[in-house]
């Protein structure tokens, strides 16, 4: 099968990617596992989880009190509509992929030249044959992350039953979410950030009862009864299960990209310049894989690298990345502005 474009990984950088790439010709997305991948693990659950903290607060505050497991809205219920939620999230992105004519095919993807990537799909290798490549296959959890107490930021967004108490360790968005969502049922929750975006809202949370600390964690130990978290200024912190928000490893190993010659750096990620380009003519990157720093950020530069292979010779403007908010399927909607918001390379 032959395709203009082909995009290995369906989170946020090769959605975005695909959806961009669709407008110009025909894209194949290869998806080795769930359609969304780290997108819909960690984004979608804490876009449910942000829309619902504020009523949630709103209705602790009625009834001067938090949120007990007998109460008629109970953690489980929301737990089932934020499940429910996942799974409509992906039936309508295969629905709008599906009505932008972009294939998806299931199954583990590997580049075995430039414009060539076989695909096991358990039923034999399929080979497709493509113009360009973009490989965006984001990034796993570390080991010792996820299972015992001990909880990755994107599992604890999944929890389906509330611990007896928690600490959580993040910055951003999601983790101050997941802090304020547990404090509503009378969690005792200890949120240790830093940066702007905490002090913000440090007043909303320590009024719904999250204790907040800003520092760093410096170790973590676990035992039969708990955790403790130990922070930069000595301070121990004791709770039930610890949630940590840590950089995950690039998922570009076994993609044969060393053997075809892509730059990969030791820890995983690969080597790309300012048009998501890797060291070989034809392969792109994008996203956490080519080590973008946020959800954010991976979203654009799909859309860099699929304007690239498509053959319009574009940059991301930091400032671009900063201050324009989009989702993986904004992409389309950026065909006619793209001088606004990129620059042409020098």
């Amino acid at each position: 099968m032959r395709y203009d474009l082909i995009v290995i990984g369906a989170g946020a950088a090769g959605l975005s990617a695909a959806v961009a790439g669709a407008l110009h010709g025909t894209v194949a997305l290869v998806e080795a596992e769930a359609l969304g991948g780290g997108y819909v693990r960690r984004d979608v659950p804490a876009a449910f989880w942000h829309r619902v903290a504020g009523p949630l607060y709103g209705a602790r505050c009625l009834l001067d009190g938090p949120m007990r497991p007998g109460d008629e809205l109970t953690f489980a219920a929301l737990a089932a509509q934020r499940d429910a939620a996942v799974r409509a999230w992906r039936v309508r992105a295969e629905r709008i992929l599906a009505e932008m004519g972009v294939e998806i095919l299931y199954g583990r993807g590997r580049v075995l030249a430039p414009g060539l990537v076989g695909v096991d799909g358990g039923a034999g290798e399929i080979l497709l044959v493509g113009e360009n490549i973009i490989v965006a296959t984001g990034t796993y959890c570390r080991s010792g992350c996820g299972g015992g107490r001990m909880v990755a930021l994107e599992e604890a967004l999944a929890l389906r039953a509330l611990p007896c108490s928690a600490v959580v360790a993040g910055s951003d968005a999601p983790a101050r979410t997941l802090a304020l969502v547990l404090a509503v049922w009378g969690i005792p929750v200890h949120l240790v950030a830093e940066g702007e975006g905490v002090a913000a809202v440090r007043r909303l949370l320590e009024g719904a009862g999250v204790r907040v600390h800003a520092g760093a964690v410096t170790g973590i130990c676990e035992d039969e009864a708990g955790v403790t978290v130990r922070l930069a200024d000595g301070t121990c912190l004791r709770a039930d299960v610890a949630v940590v928000d840590v950089p995950g490893v690039p998922a570009t190993a076994g993609l044969g990209l060393e053997e075809l010659g892509v730059a990969v750096a030791p820890g995983g990620t690969i080597a790309v310049n300012a048009r998501m380009e890797t060291s070989v003519p034809g392969v792109f990157a994008a996203g956490r894989a080519a080590g973008a720093p946020s959800t954010q950020t991976a979203v654009w530069e799909g859309l860099v690298a699929a304007y690239n292979a498509c053959g319009w010779p574009l940059v991301l403007r930091a400032e671009a990345a900063a201050d324009m908010d989009i989702t993986p399927f904004d992409a389309a909607g950026f065909y006619g502005i793209v001088s606004v918001d990129f620059g042409m390379p020098s």
